[in-house]
């Protein structure tokens, strides 16, 4: 031991600071344990024990005291809290510095202070645990509850004061007055319940305060403060005012159950010191009544008949003297009754403040009394019957007299209507007075009746909206008369045309005279008179004057000749006058110079004039003009046939067509040509010779050489027809090519040539054939974002609206080019047509030597747009400018010209180089530039493009227009300038650049799926491109991406090619020259199955690929590239797709022009 440390080895013990350790280890003083591990128990003997540290993984802490003073106490010198217990991190139990308990929060607020997520709930049990209590806190609500059947009370003073019970009474208690008071918190005033053992009393105590009874958090009844109740509303005007939103009602109820007789309930009315008024209900008869004290005055009978002073009426409304019996007709129906015994008038008085009227009987006129109307001046009381102007006087037997009291008497009349007027110079009037605002509705009917039968009617109805009438007479269910509102007067029918109309079957109209002839005048507004005459001879005679001599005779007889200029017609038609004009072609297109003249003023298209020629019952020929322009026309010879068939067409040019009407030569003959002859000859009867030149001709004849028939048709290397190269004789006769004797059937003197062409068994899948039918079929999508230009078979440029496809002609041939597909373009002038001197309308300053005229005489080659004659005035130019930015690429122009008064035109690309001089009379050009073309359109129109690359110019585009010579002029129309490698279509502007969409078109879903086979297929197309442009996409069948089951290419503008990908990697790309020019249709088609792939186009040797796979997964069959771009820009006539692949031989028959 050295005064610190002892280590007691007999016991195992060590002592610290001491020398006699009573324990294993024994320390006196202080000592410090940075970590204390105890595993049996712990136990501490001293006055004072300080644990500064936190107990942590223990079963319990548990402090058994035994003392008569506390058994824990904790003593805080500092200022945080006594005291806290933790349930994991969570601190349950708090105790503040300053007593605040808290359970369930670390920071109570209050001495106890309980806080619980969810629900916090306090239960108190009796000491012997039959009757259970609490409190509690909820999301909603604080409850002070009863848990089990005991009810929960509040006493004061040990005595009950209020009592809840378990089903939810309550019951306030007091010795002499139960009172419920309720006050605001600010003073403002209270209201109370009270009762006091034998009155009930709601009360407020505040004069400002109403009372309200509610249900359903609405209020019902409402006691305002001054004494007002109002039940369903809180505004209150009146001592009781009832309200509902829909239907108020209040009900008097009176008596109780059993018997009616003797029951009523009573409204009794009462003004202070005045008479008192009853409305009562009576159930004895089920009346409602209305009471002058105890003298009815007004009842309702249960049968809803009202009667004043009658107590039995027997009519919907009945008025009465309290003397004279109701009664009610014999026929069941509403009436309004007056009744009166004798000693006083009956009747109803109309009183306005303009005028009144008296209706009914005098009761001066004793029995049988009549109904009398008589007017009163306003202002005063009414005279009565008698003193008034009589109106209107009806008789008990039915006759009437208006203004007299006498109707006449007419003998064979039981029933008459007199109008009179008893002041000297006045007229009489009847007038039928309608209110009627539409069209086609009677206003006014005079009927005439025949026992129940309507015999005749005058009618007259609204036209115009009701300001206007048409009259109509009618007899036996028919109209026979009408006159109109604007005085057209017809007679057997509504459909007037003229001022005066008959209609009837055979004779209609009959004008009889007396003398030798009846004469039917007109007569214009300065009194020239023209007539028609029938005479005596039986003639038809018409004057278009008043002399003596007939413009028109049609002469008695059957059928009937007619004369023009001709008193005396010898045939059906016949027309004289006297033309000392001898013919020429001026003096022939002079109108005055022509006895008979057929004209259409039509401004159709291809509206025409005609004559029809019937022979038998109906045999008819048609002779007549059509109109081609505004000066020339065709002639035509039609018929009435099965079909209907044009014969003969002679065009404007001279060019005969027989069998067509768009003859090409001098005479166009669509189908046979025969020539008779009649009698023996020894030359030719019949031949048809055509000679080129002196060493070639062609000859088709026929002749008998004495008695031998011989038939020939022949081609001949000179004009005499004595050296044939093909000569086919009929009748059996050998034919025989470069021969002139043949010794077989066939002859021929040099090397026969054939090519063998098959065709497919199958028919194609998807046959679209465009050019034919002009629509889509029902599995296409077709979309376009704004409307398209296209050219219909009259040459007319027309408008397609949004999303509709373009069909589009040749616009000289009228020839179907079948499905048009562009890509997106814009016109860059913001005035296609519209060619005004200004700047606003695409006008370049500075070039004023032009005038500008807008026509409207003129049609214009494209449907709505506008024509302007631009002429120049000197030596300058019309410029027509588009935005004003200079073009970095390539630029294609369109323009409309048409001649004026010049034969000729110059045009330039602005600030440019000249692209030529263009013949308008003949629709030629020279010094062409810029790949420019002329294509003719009807009417004289013609439509001028060009291409141009501004890539290194850095210009403006533009054109200038000069015509040729100074001082004359052109007719100009639609413009166009658009960024691209060639021009497109016609976009019409108005005030801004347009964008033309691309053409889209694509089957796809269950419409692809229907067709397509995708393991082998051909698909063959005829297409014309708008371009040389190299890449071109035409049809493509894929998924849209770069995958493609087939797909057409137009490599260059000689080469056509196809291609598979599947995967990314072409798997066939064959490709074949072309040889048709650009501007021609091509027919190609490409065959595609795994390991045999072939294209071929126009009939050539088809070019195989013989290794590749398919892409077997399409969706979907489009006119574009596949996955976008390089849309095509082509006329599509047809295309078609067979589901198999089809042999080379028939790849190349199919593609054969």
């Amino acid at each position: 031991y050295d005064n610190y440390f002892y280590l007691d080895d007999a016991n195992n013990r060590v002592g610290i600071a001491t020398a006699t350790p009573q324990k294993p280890l024994h320390v006196v003083g202080e000592g410090q344990f940075d970590s204390v591990h105890v595993l049996g128990d712990l136990t501490v003997d001293g006055t004072t024990t300080t644990l500064d540290t936190v107990v942590t993984e223990v079963d319990k802490l548990e402090v058994g005291a035994n003392n008569n003073t506390v058994g824990v106490a904790i003593t805080q010198s500092g200022s945080g809290d006594i005291l806290r217990l933790y349930d994991g991190a969570s601190q349950a139990v708090t105790v503040t510095d300053t007593g605040e308990i808290g359970l369930g929060i670390a920071n109570p607020a209050y001495l106890l202070h309980l806080q619980r997520y969810g629900n916090t709930e306090i239960v108190l049990n009796n000491t012997r645990g039959s009757s259970t209590g609490g409190f509690a806190a909820y999301d909603d609500h604080i409850e002070v509850s009863a848990i089990t059947n005991d009810p929960l009370l509040l006493k004061t003073n040990n005595a009950e004061r209020l009592r809840i019970t378990q089903g939810g009474n309550v019951l306030i208690k007091h010795d002499t007055l139960a009172y419920l008071n309720l006050t605001k918190n600010n003073g403002g005033g209270n209201g109370s319940l009270s009762y006091n053992g034998s009155i009930f009393a709601i009360t407020s105590n505040s004069v400002s305060a109403d009372m309200q009874l509610g249900t359903n958090s609405t209020p019902r009844l409402t006691i305002k403060a001054g004494g007002n109740i109002g039940i369903g509303t809180d505004t209150i005007s009146d001592n009781l005012e009832v309200f509902a939103p829909t239907n108020a009602s209040l009900q008097i109820k009176g008596g109780a159950a059993g018997s009616d007789a003797n029951r009523s309930a009573q409204l009794k009315l009462l003004a202070s010191g005045s008479k008192l008024y009853v409305m009562e209900a009576d159930a004895t008869d089920g009346s409602f009544r209305i009471l002058d004290s105890s003298t009815e005055r007004l009842r309702i009978h249960s049968n809803s008949n009202v009667g004043i002073k009658n107590t039995s009426p027997n009519n919907n409304l009945t008025v009465g003297d309290g003397v004279q019996p109701s009664y009610a007709p014999s026929f069941a129906g509403n009436y309004i009754e007056i009744a009166r015994t004798s000693g006083a008038d009956a009747g109803l008085l109309i009183n306005k403040n303009t005028g009144q009227w008296l209706i009914g009987i005098d009761n001066s006129d004793g029995a049988n009394a009549p109904l009398k109307f008589e007017y009163g001046a306003a202002g005063s009381a009414h005279p009565g019957f008698g003193a008034g102007t009589l109106g209107m006087f009806m008789k008990h037997d039915g006759n009437i007299g208006i203004g007299t009291d006498s109707p006449a008497v007419i003998s064979g009349m039981s029933k008459y209507l007199t109008l009179s007027s008893k002041t000297v110079d006045h007229a009489v009037g009847f007038e039928l007075q309608g209110n009627r605002t539409g069209t086609d509705q009677t206003v006014g009917r005079i009927s005439f009746i025949n026992n129940t039968n309507e015999i005749a009617r005058i009618n007259v109805d609204s036209s115009s909206g009701g300001t206007n009438g048409n009259l109509t007479v009618t007899t036996s269910g028919t109209e026979r008369i009408r006159v109109t509102a604007d005085g057209k007067v017809g007679v057997g029918t509504d459909s007037l045309g003229h001022r005066f109309t008959v209609y009837g079957a055979n004779t209609v109209a009959k004008f009889q005279s007396s003398a030798s002839y009846v004469d039917l005048m007109f007569q214009n507004s300065g009194a020239t008179n023209g007539f028609i005459q029938y005479n005596n001879a039986g003639n038809f005679r018409f004057f278009a004057n008043s002399g003596g001599t007939p413009t028109l005779v049609i002469a008695s007889g059957s059928p009937g000749n007619v004369g023009i200029g001709e008193a005396d017609p010898d045939v059906r038609l016949h027309v004289t006058e006297t033309f000392n004009t001898a013919y020429s072609l001026t003096s022939v297109t002079i109108d005055a110079n022509h006895l008979l003249k057929l004209e259409n003023p039509s401004t159709t298209a291809n509206a025409f004039a005609g004559m029809q020629f019937r022979v038998g019952s109906g045999a008819d020929l048609y002779f007549g003009a059509i109109q081609q322009s505004v000066n020339h026309g065709d002639f035509f010879f039609a018929n009435q046939n099965s079909p209907q068939r044009e014969m003969m067409r002679i065009k404007s040019t001279g060019l005969v067509g027989i069998g067509t009407d768009n003859p090409a030569t001098n005479l166009d003959v669509n189908g046979s040509l025969q020539l008779r002859a009649s009698g023996n000859y020894t030359t030719y009867a019949t031949r048809i010779y055509s000679r080129l030149d002196s060493t070639h001709c062609t000859v088709i004849e026929s002749y008998l050489n004495n008695t031998t028939a011989f038939e020939m048709m022949g081609s001949y290397a000179d004009s005499g027809g004595t050296n044939p190269r093909v000569v086919i004789s009929a009748g059996g006769k050998p034919v025989g090519i470069n021969v002139t004797n043949p010794q077989a059937q066939l002859h021929v003197d040099g090397t026969i040539h054939q090519t063998s062409i098959e065709y497919p068994t199958i028919r194609p899948v998807l046959d679209l054939n465009f050019a034919t039918n002009k629509f889509l079929d029902d599995r296409i999508t077709f979309t376009r974002d704004t409307i398209g230009t296209y050219t219909d078979e009259n040459g007319v440029l027309k408008t397609a609206s949004f999303n509709v496809p373009r069909f589009d002609h040749d616009p000289t041939t009228g020839e179907s080019l079948g499905l048009l597909i562009e890509e997106s373009r814009t016109n860059t002038l913001t005035y296609s047509s519209n060619h005004q001197q200004d700047t606003t309308h695409n006008f370049l300053a500075g070039y004023t030597t032009t005038v500008h005229t807008k026509v409207t005489n003129i049609d214009p080659p494209v449907e709505g747009d506008e024509v302007w004659i631009i002429e120049d005035t000197g030596s300058g130019d019309y410029a027509i400018k588009s935005d004003g930015t200079t073009a970095t690429g390539v630029v294609s122009y369109t323009i409309f010209l048409k001649r004026y008064n010049s034969d000729t035109v110059q045009l330039a690309s602005h600030f440019g180089s000249s692209v030529g001089t263009f013949n308008l009379a003949n629709g030629t050009f020279t010094n062409g530039a810029y790949g420019v073309q002329m294509f003719p359109y009807p009417n004289g129109w013609y439509k001028i493009t060009w291409t141009r690359d501004y890539s290194s110019l850095n210009r403006v585009t533009g054109i200038t227009i000069n015509p040729d010579p100074n001082n004359t002029g052109v007719y100009v129309s639609g413009t166009q300038i658009e960024v691209g490698a060639f021009p497109t279509s016609y976009i019409p502007t108005s005030g801004s650049t347009v964008t033309r969409g691309v053409d889209n078109f694509k089957i796809s879903g269950t419409n692809f799926e229907s067709f397509i086979n995708k393991t082998e297929g051909t698909m063959m197309m005829e297409y014309k491109n708008l371009s040389s442009a190299v890449n071109t996409g035409l049809p493509t069948i894929g998924d849209g991406t770069h995958n493609r089951y087939m797909m057409f290419n137009l490599a260059t503008d000689t080469q056509f090619s196809a291609a598979t990908v599947n995967g990314g990697v072409v798997q066939a790309n064959p490709s074949v020259n072309i040889t048709t020019a650009s501007s021609q249709f091509v027919k190609a088609i490409y065959a595609v199955k795994e390991n045999d792939f072939a294209i071929t186009a126009n009939g050539q040797t088809p070019v195989t690929d013989t290794s590749g796979t398919l892409f077997t997964t399409p969706t979907q069959f489009t006119l574009e590239y596949g996955a976008g771009g390089n849309d095509p820009n082509a006329h599509f006539k047809s295309i078609k797709y067979y589901n198999k692949r089809l042999p080379n031989a028939q790849l190349q028959g199919l593609t054969t022009q």
